[in-house]
């Protein structure tokens, strides 16, 4: 953990970027040429290359099954305790209700001479990519699932790592409590998950990929963009915390340490006007950093934070806009002003009571988020990441073709003798 009370040294982008360690990432030439040689001999031999790194990376014959049938779901969820699967339920209707509020328009612009405007259709395949590697993540089902559901995607297939042949319980809780029949759950993970969906190996070739993932994963969907749509380059997890130091110094602190205990690459960070509540939160998440289970990757997380004077709290949403943190939490008396300055975030936690952690599992909007400065040009997915827009135009007349014709011109002068001829034959 670092602590800058010098002002004009955080503010310099270099310095927040080095804070932050983020220069790196995705530029492991050892593991990106890994990804190749992977896809490279999945491309060459198909589905018997990814039966080979499905057996050697999860264990798993795929010769007893690619899609867990609805028995396993059913059969695997009744593994969960009820208490569980309810909060899941829970969760569900409230981010389904969420996403279903969302207005959906099509729109219509008319001339005298021509209507224009465009419409909204889902997509028709997508692919939703859930990490199973350090542990099982059903929010993260409960985040894409649903979205993509109420978008009114016809196929999703979710990738997930089988356990002793199984879909993990909690995997299969949270697709129940989607309460939708479009799921198809694949049993693969890593690279060859995102092959298949993107080769359409096994199952249909999908349109579009979603979901988190580690290195290796996210550099797979790189290669296959352009071949697939993606939704992001997803890193790892951030945090920034803006606080006018009259909040529980015990709060900021755990809020520190639940992006922390996320991994070993976490990004954490904390800026107030008031350099003893700094102190303070910094000397709390020392103490309870001993307090959580997975000790060693909070260890190694808290290498990558910073605690930061700032003078003014509107100095420090401007360190935020530079930084385009994944999370920010504004935890101020009167948070609205300044989420008005707030320009580069993926989403933003208003006031004391609302920490980052709701937003990972049940407020709404969906925790698929982009990281390492991407805030600056992507957004947290929506119901429009699972829909395509379809421009449309008609002419309503010959008569009116006459006002149009000299767009003709411009076809000439870029040399375009057909388009010319193909415009001006309608009015001969």
């Amino acid at each position: 953990m670092i602590f800058i009370d010098d002002f004009l040294l955080l503010k310099k982008e270099a310095e927040l970027q080095r804070l932050w360690k983020r220069g790196s990432y995705f530029q492991d030439n050892k593991i990106f040429d890994e990804v190749i040689a992977i896809i490279n001999n999945i491309k060459s031999r198909g589905l018997e290359a990814v039966k080979e790194y499905s057996k050697k990376f999860d264990d798993y014959d795929l010769s007893l099954g690619l899609i867990a049938s609805e028995e396993e779901i059913i059969s695997q969820a009744r593994l969960v305790p009820t208490d569980v699967y309810n909060a899941l339920k829970h969760s569900a209707e409230r981010i389904k209700r969420y996403h279903e509020s969302v207005k959906i328009e099509s729109f219509k612009y008319e001339t005298e001479e021509s209507e224009s405007g465009f419409k909204w259709t889902p997509i028709e395949n997508v692919g939703i990519y859930i990490p199973g590697g350090l542990a099982a993540y059903p929010s993260t089902i409960l985040m894409t699932v649903i979205v993509a559901d109420v978008a009114g995607v016809n196929n999703i297939y979710v990738c997930s790592k089988p356990n002793k042949g199984k879909i993990n319980p909690y995997i299969a809780s949270a697709i129940l409590a989607c309460n939708t029949k479009k799921v198809k759950v694949v049993k693969l993970s890593g690279i060859q998950a995102i092959s298949s969906m993107a080769l359409g190996l096994g199952i249909k070739k999908v349109d579009k990929i979603f979901g988190p993932g580690n290195d290796y994963v996210s550099l797979a969907k790189k290669y296959f963009f352009g071949e697939v749509a993606i939704d992001m380059m997803a890193g790892p997890s951030e945090i920034l915390i803006v606080s006018d130091g009259k909040v529980n110094p015990s709060w900021i602190a755990w809020d520190f340490l639940s992006q922390a205990e996320h991994d070993k690459n976490a990004k954490t960070g904390l800026i107030s006007n008031e350099i003893d509540f700094l102190n303070e939160v910094m000397e709390r998440v020392k103490e309870y950093s001993l307090r959580v289970l997975n000790k060693h990757i909070v260890e190694s997380s808290l290498q990558n934070s910073f605690f930061g004077f700032a003078p003014t709290l509107e100095d420090a949403i401007s360190i935020s806009n530079i930084l385009a943190p994944e999370h920010l939490e504004i935890a101020c008396e009167n948070p609205e002003e300044l989420f008005n300055k707030v320009q580069n975030a993926g989403t933003v936690f208003l006031g004391n009571l609302t920490c980052e952690p709701f937003g990972d599992y049940i407020l709404g909007p969906s925790h698929v988020l982009p990281t390492s400065g991407s805030a600056r040009y992507f957004s947290g997915i929506n119901v429009y990441d699972f829909l395509k827009r379809t421009n449309f135009s008609r002419i309503k007349t010959k008569n009116a073709l006459k006002n149009l014709l000299d767009a003709s011109l411009i076809a000439e002068v870029e040399g375009f003798s057909a388009h010319k001829k193909s415009m001006l034959c309608r009015n001969e």
